[in-house]
């Protein structure tokens, strides 16, 4: 997902991944799309005459928000990565999962991390 910029092109890369979704991606992808959406509802209303104290407030609070997007697909990004990086170990030759359940668990939850 390197360079997702919005929650759609997050969206539509998890649309593509074969297996689960990692634990999390759509609490990211929700709050992804929520602060986008703030963001852009604070942009839109600064053309309307006010207060510079409350101009400032307003971009403010659409920097927040847009770096918590930001914050939130990386995360995204980071899950699925995770996640590849786990299953790729899991079908690689010579590898017994059940032989050691708690390194696979282990594993497991590695590639949950990000995004809890």
């Amino acid at each position: 997902m390197s360079g997702s910029s919005s929650p759609t092109e997050a969206f539509e890369r998890l649309a593509l991944l074969d297996g689960e979704v990692p634990a999390g991606a759509a609490g990211a992808l929700a709050g992804a799309l929520a602060a986008s959406i703030l963001s852009t509802a604070c942009r839109g209303v600064l053309d309307d005459r006010m207060t510079a104290r409350t101009e400032e407030e307003l971009r403010s609070i659409s920097d927040k928000a847009l770096s918590l997007k930001r914050d939130l697909l990386m995360l995204l990004e980071q899950g699925v990565s995770a996640e590849h990086k786990v299953a790729a170990l899991l079908a690689r030759r010579g590898f017994a999962a059940h032989a050691d359940p708690g390194r696979l668990r282990a594993l497991l939850f590695a590639s949950e991390v990000p995004l809890r």
